[in-house]
């Protein structure tokens, strides 16, 4: 058996809240779905024994040998210990935001050069559109190493619905969304307006009209209450050509889980033109981003059709299909046991 590590430090606390269904299996990449036979799976949460920083570091660093692969979002800056780490240990990186941090940091030289050199280390590269994959072609990342799997969401968590309660939603915490837009959008049309984000993210908003609420941090099970209720959802995303400066960044696929999400449960989206959706079949209308008059139009166009069972039906069967979790997650452990 193959001993895998996740090294991300929130994954433990959500394989616990997926497996008492409190939350969906996305939350946690669909890895409780790899083949359970092949792999013991640790946690580097586990090797989190001080208050110290340096120290728990330490202990990180000879976590690393005990596994045979390492599976990270994040922490770059570990992968410059490969040289140390015997050749068994393969690194697989999950991209959710590369090409933004590269983007962020072209006019930082060193840091650049830092981030470009750390993802190259990387044995396996998990892609979820084409955009990504040419975007590390271009820094010279090997082809060969590179995977692309498109995401799916948990189509046994989110229920389709024919649930109306008469409000448009829009979720969301990246840096990449414009809920700005969706605000200004709200007042035109004196819609209800349901606008879920975090506390971290977006605290501070300019004067909010009585059509809208904003909701910060619900939890799992809350969110799919308010995406079953909704008429519509809105996936607002800020132009992804412009430089997104935020504190929690962006992701790549920016509204990629809200759109599946929405789907999944059979609701009628309206999202800004995103690049990685050229590689995904999604039931959606689309409007140019930060464009208030055209997402206007879209939203008038989604009244009129979101009573179609015919529209809400396909979006559910392309997740059931296709975008859904289980798909992803053993795609993923099929790398895992070929690397």
């Amino acid at each position: 058996m193959k001993k895998l590590l996740i090294f991300d430090f929130n994954k433990k606390k959500y394989f616990k809240l997926c497996k008492e269904k409190k939350a969906p299996c996305n939350s946690v990449y669909g890895l409780n779905y790899i083949d359970k036979k092949k792999f013991i799976v640790d946690f580097i949460s586990d090797y989190s024994l001080t208050r110290f920083k340096f120290f728990n570091n330490i202990l990180y660093f000879f976590a690393l040998f005990k596994n045979d692969i390492i599976f990270s979002t994040q922490y770059l800056g570990f992968l410059y210990f490969k040289i140390f780490i015997p050749n068994k240990t393969k690194w697989v990186l999950f991209n959710i935001n590369f090409s933004t941090i590269l983007k962020n940091n072209e006019k930082n030289k060193i840091k650049y050069f830092l981030i470009k050199n750390a993802i190259k280390k990387a044995d396996k590269i998990i892609c979820l559109s084409n955009v990504q994959v040419n975007d590390l072609i271009r820094i010279g990342v090997k082809r060969e190493k590179i995977e692309l799997i498109l995401f799916g969401v948990d189509n046994d968590f989110y229920n389709y619905t024919k649930n109306d309660e008469g409000y448009i939603l829009s979720v969301g915490k990246d840096g990449g969304r414009d809920f700005e837009s969706v605000i200004n959008v709200a007042k035109k049309l004196n819609e209800k307006v349901i606008i879920i984000t975090s506390k971290n993210s977006f605290s501070i908003f300019k004067k909010i009209q009585k059509n809208v609420k904003i909701i910060y941090d619900v939890d799992y099970l809350e969110l799919r209450n308010y995406y079953q209720g909704a008429k519509i959802v809105v996936v607002s995303s800020k132009d992804e050509k412009k430089y997104i400066k935020h504190k929690f960044g962006s992701s790549d696929c920016s509204g990629q889980t809200v759109i599946l999400d929405a789907m999944a449960c059979g609701k009628q989206v309206i999202a800004s033109k995103r690049e990685w959706m050229d590689d995904y079949d999604l039931n959606i209308l689309l409007y140019k981003a930060e464009n208030e008059d055209d997402l206007i139009k879209k939203i008038k166009q989604a009244i009129n059709i979101e009573t179609n069972e015919n529209t809400r039906l396909l979006s559910r069967k392309i997740i059931d299909e296709k975008l859904n979790i289980k798909n992803f997650g053993k795609s993923l452990g099929n790398i895992f046991k070929k690397i």
